[in-house]
């Protein structure tokens, strides 16, 4: 969920220069956060850490323990809206492959590479064949990712620093 950052970095040279952009990426991600936080909350209130290590969807769970009618047609419709957000999700992620794809392969058509991305995603999702292969490969992923978005920052802020100290030495010397 907190990869809407790294999204938006693509989205930058699309958007209109008076347009509050930055803005709307810092509310949405917010928005994200307190969801999320909320959400947290309300499962260590209603499960223990314990069993909250084994449920696999607690939030679903949660709401299964109520039993009213109109709890039954909210739940359709957060299953609506999970499908619209990972349809969006899916989207996005598709679109910064192949914008991605487009720099490394430059030769390469738009729809080649976008065929490529959606079948490489396609075929990739027939390996793993139980749900604990696939949170053993999601949480793999998931390291990694935190591995690339805390060290690629801190990569650039070195080369910055050392760029930095070059261009002052130069002018220094001259």
């Amino acid at each position: 969920g907190f990869l809407g950052y790294e999204l938006a970095l693509f989205l930058y040279p699309h958007v209109a220069r008076k347009s509050r952009f930055t803005y709307a990426v810092l509310t949405g991600n917010g928005i994200v956060t307190l969801v999320y936080t909320v959400t947290s909350i309300l499962a260590y209130g209603f499960f223990s850490f314990e069993q909250l290590r084994h449920l696999v969807y607690p939030m679903l769970d949660m709401l299964s323990y109520v039993e009213f009618p109109f709890v039954e047609r909210i739940e359709n419709l957060l299953f609506s809206i999970f499908l619209y957000k990972i349809f969006i999700t899916t989207t996005l992620y598709c679109w910064v492959a192949v914008e991605a794809l487009e720099r490394m392969f430059q030769k390469a058509g738009r729809n080649i590479l976008c065929f490529a991305a959606i079948a490489a995603g396609y075929l990739l999702s027939f390996i793993p064949q139980i749900i604990s292969e696939i949170r053993e490969w999601l949480f793999v992923l998931s390291v990694t990712q935190i591995g690339v978005s805390v060290t690629l920052p801190l990569i650039l802020l070195v080369l910055v620093f050392l760029q930095n100290r070059r261009s002052r030495r130069k002018q220094s010397n001259a």
